[in-house]
């Protein structure tokens, strides 16, 4: 669609904790535009036959790393800018709703801004860590560096030197159990139309089958979800989901591969081989299964369908 604006001045701009900030005043001249200019702006998706369009944020000309992040407007009313005159504000005209509006349009006020928040597409060289996600949706991550406390088995374990009985085993009240520091991740998935609920469910309490966010696979945990509805000014509903994993990454060196990092399938075992590392993937006696399945987590990225 296209809009009667017109620039009112030249843009305003400053640089904050490191982030762009650039205003522009723009004049929307006829007025019954407003509904669909306010959601061009703020790329709101809307159903298409079984899915959804994304629509994009609005981004400053010429500069696509600077994204619309807040707009205002107000009646067109008299101002000389420029050293040209606008006439003032008419309110003699309502809108299809029996609302007053401007005849002379509105100007609006818009702020972009450099994001706070990423795009996990394949093409970006700079994302490659991230999940790809649907054009127009974001993704901000948090990490967070807790202690977790692991399984042991206690009797891989024996003190140094022996007592007066000639005993190094520890004793049967002696707790050994394991802190190490572990990593919890947030990864924030903003403006979805449709979430991947069949996914949800079928990846809850999986590992990663690959490499996700740096770490290696059987290395992170999908543990839990927090969904926000949110509603656009179309009135379609979209939702930010917040995604936690839990990662397990215990350094150990193996005899023949040299370092590595344990996971959730693997644990302490108190008899190795001598060529054998302590932490070994363990595997039901009938199943063969490991006491975690794996699961591809880029699909808790795909909208439903």
């Amino acid at each position: 669609m296209a809009f009667s604006t017109e620039e009112l001045e030249p843009p305003t701009g400053s640089i904050k904790n490191g982030k762009w900030t650039s205003t522009r005043s723009i004049w929307l001249r006829d007025p019954t535009q407003l509904d669909d200019y306010v959601a061009d702006l703020l790329g709101v998706s809307f159903a298409a036959g079984e899915g959804a369009v994304q629509g994009a944020s609005q981004t400053f000309p010429g500069k696509p790393w600077l994204i619309l992040v807040d707009a205002n407007y107000e009646p067109h009313g008299d101002k000389k800018i420029g050293g040209q005159n606008y006439a003032g504000t008419l309110m003699d005209a309502t809108d299809s709703d029996g609302v007053a509006q401007p005849t002379n349009g509105y100007d609006f006020t818009l702020d972009y801004q450099t994001p706070t928040f990423d795009q996990g597409t394949l093409g970006d060289p700079n994302n490659q860590d991230l999940p790809p996600t649907p054009v127009n949706t974001f993704l901000t991550v948090k990490w967070d560096l807790a202690m977790m406390v692991l399984a042991t088995e206690k009797s891989a374990y024996e003190w140094v030197t022996t007592n007066d009985a000639g005993s190094q085993a520890l004793g049967v009240k002696t707790d050994i159990a394991a802190f190490r520091p572990g990593k919890t991740l947030t990864l924030t998935w903003h403006r979805v139309p449709f979430p991947p609920w069949t996914n949800i469910d079928a990846l809850s309490g999986k590992i990663n089958d690959a490499v996700f966010m740096g770490q290696l696979a059987g290395n992170v945990m999908f543990v839990g979800l927090v969904g926000q509805r949110e509603f656009q000014v179309n009135g379609v509903r979209q939702w930010q989901l917040d995604y936690k994993f839990s990662i397990k990454s215990v350094p150990y060196t193996d005899p023949v591969l040299g370092e590595q990092f344990a996971g959730w399938n693997e644990f302490l075992r108190k008899d190795p081989g001598a060529n054998d590392p302590e932490w070994q993937l363990i595997l039901h006696k009938v199943t063969g299964n490991p006491l975690f399945l794996e699961g591809d987590f880029n699909r808790l990225f795909v909208l439903e369908t």
